[in-house]
């Protein structure tokens, strides 16, 4: 079994709400998740994560910004 993403990755469904807000809403969820795992399993290094991930370094750092997510480099 895979360890666990740090954080909360909870799935709650709102069927109150539009289909397209609740799946960006996870999508979201899920990228934070993701990041956050992959920088601590490579200790921050954003370019180890970017490879493991299979990722451009570039996009890796896109969404890292985009996200919010705090690094050593930042």
């Amino acid at each position: 079994e895979a360890p666990r993403a740090p954080g909360d990755f909870s799935i709650a469904i709102d069927a109150t709400r539009p289909f397209k807000d609740v799946k960006a809403d996870i999508v979201t969820k899920f990228e934070i998740a993701y990041i956050k795992a992959v920088l601590a399993r490579t200790g921050g290094n954003i370019s180890a994560a970017a490879r493991d991930s299979g990722i451009d370094r570039k996009h890796m750092e896109r969404l890292i910004r985009k996200l919010g997510i705090e690094t050593k480099a930042r």
